[in-house]
């Protein structure tokens, strides 16, 4: 199933699979059970490369398949979880916009997933955007496809999957979309004159930090960016959810599990925005950042 997905130029990579013990990681906690990668460098190094895919599925047979969402794979899928509240949200959007469509996946926790193909601008990676239970898996995602198994014991199966990938109705794609924006970080940002300015700044550099962090310090990475980001959001200067949101999707990116760096995110953030933290002197956000390198250097040491 997964060269037949790569011929479709989706982007795949084996996954963790239930096993009688619990997830094949063989973590006696793990926090993404038959969810997250076997392979290092997580969903950056899924491939369409017929084989590469052979030599991972010699290695792992059970392994489960993992897609990755975005502009690399052209796929876009909103998954509904009715466990926290996904059927009744769903609901609520079909009576508004009438049916959602896309392709129809269950899930093996009972849930769905709907395909669509990628509007070609950025999708946002998101939970809860579109309503309790409802996660959107675009740019720097990815997702449990097809024949795999959950946890619990259930398959995930196909439902409906006829003609061409459908689009994203356009009321979704004006949900979705990131307006286009650009970045300039070409001279420091002085911390009274524009507040704003500076609270941008910090998110892209602390984002970077997350992408850059060595294997054994992304977990810790993560939850210092999500801690002082969440001071900064604390503030008012940033938006808590779409700072969450790029802090998870750096986490993943870098091989953490989604639900690893979920936990990590919230925990970071909810102990940082309960010490709001604003701009108060001159100065510039890339000097606390290396502030906080050779904090880290100290500490490694």
């Amino acid at each position: 199933m997964a060269t037949g997905y790569a011929r479709r130029n989706w982007a795949v990579l084996p996954i963790h699979q239930p096993t009688q013990r619990g997830c094949s990681c063989s973590q006696d906690e793990c926090s993404s059970p038959a969810k997250h990668p076997k392979i290092a460098g997580g969903l950056s190094n899924a491939s369409t490369d017929q084989r590469v895919i052979g030599r991972w599925w010699k290695q792992w047979p059970a392994a489960n398949v993992g897609i990755r969402t975005g502009r690399e794979s052209g796929l876009v899928v909103i998954d509904v979880d009715p466990a926290h509240g996904g059927g009744d949200s769903l609901a609520d959007l079909e009576s508004t916009h009438g049916a959602l469509g896309g392709w129809q996946v269950r899930t093996g926790s009972g849930g769905e997933h709907r395909w669509f193909s990628h509007p070609g601008a950025q999708v946002r990676n998101s939970a809860g955007q579109l309503g309790d239970g409802i996660d959107v898996r675009g740019d720097g995602g990815y997702i449990i496809a097809p024949p795999s198994r959950h946890i619990s014991g259930g398959d995930y199966s196909w439902v409906a999957a006829r003609g061409p990938l459908p689009q994203l109705p356009d009321w979704l794609v004006e949900r979705l979309v990131e307006p286009r924006r650009i970045a300039r970080l070409t001279r420091p940002i002085h911390q009274t004159h524009d507040g704003s300015a500076w609270a941008r700044t910090a998110q892209v550099l602390e984002i970077d930090q997350v992408r850059r962090a060595p294997e054994g310090l992304r977990n810790a990475t993560l939850n210092r960016s999500a801690f002082c980001l969440g001071q900064i959001a604390g503030a008012g200067l940033l938006n808590e959810h779409s700072v969450a949101a790029d802090l998870v999707e750096a986490g993943v990116q870098v091989g953490l599990g989604e639900l690893e760096a979920r936990r990590t995110v919230a925990s970071g953030m909810r102990a940082g925005m309960a010490h709001p933290r604003a701009p108060t002197g001159a100065g510039d956000v890339t000097a606390t950042i290396v502030e906080r390198q050779h904090e880290a250097i100290e500490v490694e040491i």
